[in-house]
């Protein structure tokens, strides 16, 4: 079974955005040394455990082989019950 945290009560993008996260620093191709002492990825809000572990199981979601599927239904779903206007992949926020 797919188990991953779609977000959608952040005080700062509102309820009717859905979000989903992946752990920061882990997940950027291309990070420079400078780039990973400087993130905000991982200060403030991102730092607490329970962000890291949502951002984690996320992660290993990503790897499974109906991950697209089950994510896009889960989409489609909001999207046709009216709860949301729009989709945000990997969101930090401060």
């Amino acid at each position: 079974m797919l188990h991953t945290y779609i977000g959608g009560r952040s005080r700062k993008l509102g309820r009717s955005i859905l979000t989903f996260s992946l752990p920061p620093i882990l997940t950027c191709i291309g990070s420079t040394s400078h780039c990973r002492g400087i993130c905000y990825g991982v200060k403030g809000g991102q730092a607490f455990l329970t962000r890291a572990l949502k951002n984690t199981r996320n992660l290993i979601a990503t790897k499974k082989p109906n991950f697209v599927e089950r994510m896009a239904r889960a989409i489609e779903n909001a999207v046709r019950f009216g709860k949301v206007r729009a989709f945000r992949i990997h969101v930090v926020l401060l």
